[in-house]
C-alpha cells in the first residue's frame, strides 16, 4: 500500500467519523426539542446537518478513490487478489 492510498483511507476514516458525529448531533438536537412550542434549533443546527452529510460523501468518495488505486496499483504489478 503506498502513502497515497493509505492517506485517502485515513481521510476517508476521519471524515465519516466527524460526517456521522455531526449528523448524530442534529438528530440528537432535533430529538430533544420535539413537543416544544420554540423549534428553530432545527433550522440554526441545519448547518450541521449539511456539513455533516457533505462530509460523509467526502469519506465515500475518498475510500472509492483509494480502492481504485490500489486496484490499479495491482494490476500495474500483475499481482491479483
Amino acid at each position: 500500500m503506498s502513502w497515497r492510498e493509505a492517506l485517502l483511507y485515513a481521510l476517508s476514516f476521519l471524515a465519516g467519523v466527524f460526517g456521522l458525529l455531526l449528523v448524530g448531533m442534529y438528530a440528537w438536537s432535533a430529538w430533544s426539542v420535539m413537543g416544544e412550542p420554540d423549534q428553530s434549533v432545527l433550522f440554526w443546527h441545519a448547518s450541521f446537518l449539511m456539513f455533516g452529510l457533505f462530509l460523509l460523501a467526502a469519506a465515500v468518495t475518498f475510500g472509492v478513490l483509494g480502492w481504485i488505486m490500489r486496484r490499479e496499483s495491482r494490476a500495474r504489478s500483475g499481482r491479483k487478489e
